[in-house]
Order: structure tokens, then sequence, then C-alpha cells
């Protein structure tokens, strides 16, 4: 294909001609020339007109002289259209007048019949290279207000509709809805079957998303796994109930992705103009939040903005506020819960466990606050001074000449830091402590969200000495064969199965298949929350290695640790 056949190629051309053999003697040098390129003909302006409308054709080559609309007319009506369109004029009248109405309504060149065919080449060649960076500058522009994955309008070309759609509302006191969107558990399938798996789920659903919502309504991935729908000119606020359950109807079906089907569901939050707010940045907002309440709810589930809602967010907001500066500030401690050796029958090391002396709301637990920090970053900062405390603490004990190992848990956030080996291994070695002395305890959960960095950290802390344990094991969705595969030295069976086991013989079945299996894998097995006597025995017969629980010791702080340690 030589350079002026690439210059055409996919484009449209359209020739408007009423002279017959003028007309077939121009379509056909120009087929010849551009074969690449789709051309349209026809014998008079009106009926040119109309095919500009439907095709739009990148070139229009036109005679001036012509029966029921001339090419002047049909000029100046596709210049309204589109000011941008490259005409050619090829025409048998060279008079002045001509000319200047060529001139004004904006024709780009000028052709004297008979027609000089190098000539008309020379004026295509230049024409399409015009033609080649108007679509570079389209394309340019495309791009920068689209997201590259699924061509959908981005964040900033959604947040100039939703400007534009607002005006309009507040002008015809109208209604509209902002839709957020968050799939549920996306890294859970981003990890599992890879990025190329997760980049056809984020196609797949914004196809199904254009599909269901109305022709007026607005789809923008504004990044990650984040959806937004722009509802414009509602009469009824039922209007978005209808598309709210088109939206969580598409997920119904399962995506195959990699050729393996899996099921994906998403949470909604939605905001509605006037009620919940004035401007985008206040209905974003609020949408924002009420996805966020239905997550809470364990996703594939709406929620429409609400004071409830929105006392719940100020809340958040300033718990979070407050615990960027509570390090700083003094207000975080570390308690010390005992573990107990049931080989050696003595406390064998301490679980060091996060309290936040809140200065309004008193002593607050990890559960009124982790979510939030996790969420939101805050637990790296957190984590770093937890490690740093606890090292600190377990080098006192060393130099009190008492054996203990401590316990740090890890969560998944903190798990997929690329810095997580380098700050702990410090801290040890700040500290002058051997990695044996420091066990960190990661959430059964972070297994299955941890992804590869976060098994590459496990390893790399596991080759240095340092070792892990499962939490909370038995209340997710990992299993004994993948735990196998992973650097773990010790699985902690969660307190729901062990406060049963006195009432409930499948609970101690559980703890007594845990054990086996763990042992024949050479794990050690700690059974955490027991509380009574008949549990411990339980605990003791059934093989555990270690417990821990309000029975041996509750949550101290570090100067009582000591003192039951020494008296024990």
């Amino acid at each position: 294909m030589d350079r002026a056949e690439k210059l055409f190629s996919g484009a449209a051309l359209l020739l408007v001609e009423d002279e017959v053999e003028a007309r077939e003697m121009l379509g056909r040098m120009l087929s010849l020339n551009y074969p690449e390129a789709k051309i349209y003909q026809t014998d008079d302006g009106a009926a040119g007109l109309e095919m500009y409308r439907q095709f739009r054709p990148e070139v229009v080559i036109t005679d001036l002289n012509m029966p029921h609309m001339n090419g002047i007319a049909m000029a100046r009506e596709i210049k309204e259209i589109d000011r941008d369109a490259t005409i050619v004029a090829v025409t048998a009248h060279s008079e002045t007048s001509y000319l200047l109405n060529a001139i004004e309504i904006g024709i780009d060149h000028y052709l004297l019949k008979p027609v000089n065919y190098p000539e008309l080449f020379r004026i295509m060649e230049r024409v399409g290279e015009k033609i080649k960076l108007r679509r570079m500058e389209q394309l340019m522009m495309h791009q920068a207000q689209h997201d590259t994955l699924t061509d959908l309008p981005n964040r900033k070309l959604f947040m100039d509709f939703l400007t534009l759609e607002l005006a309009q509302a507040r002008r015809n006191r109208k209604s509209l809805a902002v839709l957020f969107l968050d799939l549920d558990h996306f890294k859970q399938i981003n990890d599992t079957l890879g990025h190329a798996a997760g980049d056809e789920l984020l196609q797949a659903v914004a196809r199904r998303l254009k599909g269901c919502v109305r022709e007026s309504d607005t789809v923008a991935r504004i990044g990650g796994d984040e959806f937004n729908v722009l509802m414009p000119d509602l009469s009824q606020t039922d209007d978005v109930g209808v598309v709210v359950h088109k939206i969580m109807g598409v997920f119904e079906a399962p995506f195959r992705l990699e050729g393996v089907e899996v099921k994906a569901t998403t949470s909604v939050g939605v905001s509605m103009y006037p009620e919940d707010g004035d401007s985008t940045e206040e209905l974003l907002k609020k949408a924002d939040a009420a996805m966020y309440a239905a997550k809470q709810h364990d996703g594939s589930s709406y929620l429409f903005y609400n004071d409830e809602i929105n006392a719940r967010t100020a809340n958040r907001q300033s718990l979070l506020r407050s615990l960027r500066v509570a390090a700083h500030n003094g207000e975080l401690e570390l308690l010390y819960q005992p573990l107990y050796s049931l080989g050696s029958r003595c406390i064998c090391g301490a679980e060091a466990l996060l309290r936040w002396r809140h200065p309004q709301q008193g002593v607050l637990l990890p559960a009124q606050f982790l979510t939030v920090a996790e969420e939101t970053g805050a637990i790296i900062p957190i984590g770093a001074w937890v490690i740093s405390r606890a090292c600190a603490q377990a080098r006192r004990w060393q130099e009190l000449g008492l054996d203990l190992k401590l316990t740090v848990n890890l969560t998944s956030r903190e798990l997929q830091q690329p810095d997580l080996p380098e700050t702990v291994l410090r801290e040890l070695s700040d500290n002058g402590l051997s990695p044996w002395s420091l066990e960190l305890d990661v959430p059964e959960r972070a297994l299955m969200d941890g992804g590869s960095l976060g098994q590459k950290n496990m390893h790399r802390l596991t080759e240095r000495g340092v070792a892990f344990a499962v939490d909370d094991f038995g209340t997710g969705a990992s299993s004994l064969q993948r735990i196998r595969r992973l650097p773990v030295a010790k699985l902690k069976i969660d307190r729901s199965f062990i406060s049963n086991t006195i009432i409930e013989p499948e609970a101690l079945d559980v703890v007594t298949a845990v054990v086996c299996m763990s042992h024949s894998m050479r794990l050690r097995v700690s059974a955490v929350g027991v509380e009574s006597p008949e549990q411990l025995t339980l605990m003791e017969n059934r093989g555990c290695d270690e417990v821990q629980g309000d029975l041996i010791g509750k949550p101290l702080a570090a100067a009582e640790f000591e003192r039951l340690v020494v008296s024990a």
C-alpha cells in the first residue's frame, strides 16, 4: 500500500456531481487511486446533504452548479453540521462570485473543469495529511477522556457530564441520580486467576452495565474496580430503583474468564439531586458513602444515601482523623496475653494486642478501628509502631532472663507492603533479637487476599528465621492444602470452635481433624479462646500444642505480664 492509499485507508469520500460521465470518471479515478476508501456518489446537493448526515465522510468532492440544491448551498449546510468538514469544489465556473462564495462558507479547495487529475491528487494528498492529523488529535482527545481498558468515559469526562447535567437539572427543576459501584472481592479474582482475567472481568462488566441503563445515562469507569453511573432527567425516584435492580441483575449470570466461570457481585451506593446535595463533589461523596455502607452487608447489595449513613460517615471520618495522630499523641498501647505450652506446661510466649485509649471514647478494641485503618492505609504507620514497640518489649524480657516468643498480628494490607521484610528485620537487629523470638500472625483471609507479594514477604522472612502463624483458622475459605504451600509454622484455631466444643460435638470433631492434619504436615496447633478447665482438658486430650484465653490469662500491661510469668 503506497502513501496515498494509506492516507485514505478506511476513509469515506462523498462525490456529488450531476453530470453522469463526469461523476463516473471521477469515481473511477478516485477508486483506482484510493482502493481502501469507501466512495459514496450522488447527483444533486439535497441527496448529497442527506448522505453526509448518514455517513459523515472525511472528504466531500462536489460540483457547484446542480439542480434542486447547488454545491454552494449544500456546502453551507454541511459546514453548519461540522465546521471542520473538508470540501473540495470541482466546477466549470471560474467567476469571481463563485470563488468568493466558496471562500465565504469555508470550501477548502477549488478545482476547475476539465479536471486535472494530477492536481486533484496533489490536493487530495494535502487533504489526507490534514485528515491524518485530525484523526490523531481526535484519538488523543478520546484517550484523554476515556478509560483505555473498557473505552468507557473516565473520571474527568464523567465529572464534565455531571457538571453539565446538574446545571440542566437546576434549570428544569428535575432530579438526577449518581450511582457508585464497586466490585466485591475483585482483588481475590485478580490474585487467583491473574490480571488478564481481572481485565477481562472489567471489560465484561462494562458491556453489561452499558446494556442495562437508559440511553440517556452515562456509565464511567473511574479507576480500579469502581464504576459510576449518571442518571439525568428523572421524573421520579422509582426510575432509579428500576435501573439499580437491572444492574444487580446483570451480575446474576457468571462471567467466563480465561475459560473459567466466575461469580462476581457488586455493591452500589446511590445519591440523589436535589435531596442529597447540590454539587458534583457532594453527590459523588455521598454515593461513595452509601456504597461503602452497602459493602458492609457482605456485598451484592445497594443502598440509597440516608441520615444514618451520613452519621456513620461523619463518625468514620472523625475516627480516621484521630487515628492518624493516635501514635504521636501516645494514645496507642500494647497489652500482652499469655501463650501456654501444653507440652512444657508453662507460659511460652505472649501475643501483643493493640488498644487505643481514645481521648473521648475511652479504650477501643481493634475491631472498632482496624477496618478503617486498613482501608485508608493508616494501618501502615500503626503497624510499624506495633512491631517497633513489641520488639523493644521483647528485648526487655530478654534482659530480664525471660525466654519468651512474642507474637504480633499483621493485617492483609501490611502483609502486602513491599518493605515489610526490611521493617521487621531492622527492628529485630536494632533490638538485638534473634528472628526466632518473633512470630507473625496472619489472618486466614489474608492468605486469600495477600497475592504474590504477600507470599514473597512470607518466604523472605521465613528464610531469615521469622515464623508465621495462621490466625482465625476455620473462618475463611482457605484450606490446609493451600496452607501447605506457604511457609506457615502454626495454625491458631478460631475461638468460635473452641467456645462450642462443650455443647457441639461437631465443633470438637473439627478441632480433632485440624490437629491431626496439621501435625501430619508438621504444623503446631494453638487453641484460641480457652476460658474453662473443661475446654483446656479437651484441647490437651485432642493434642493441641498451645492454648490461649482468659483461663490462662487476660491481656495485661507489660509489667503485670512480667509478674505473672515470674510467679507462674
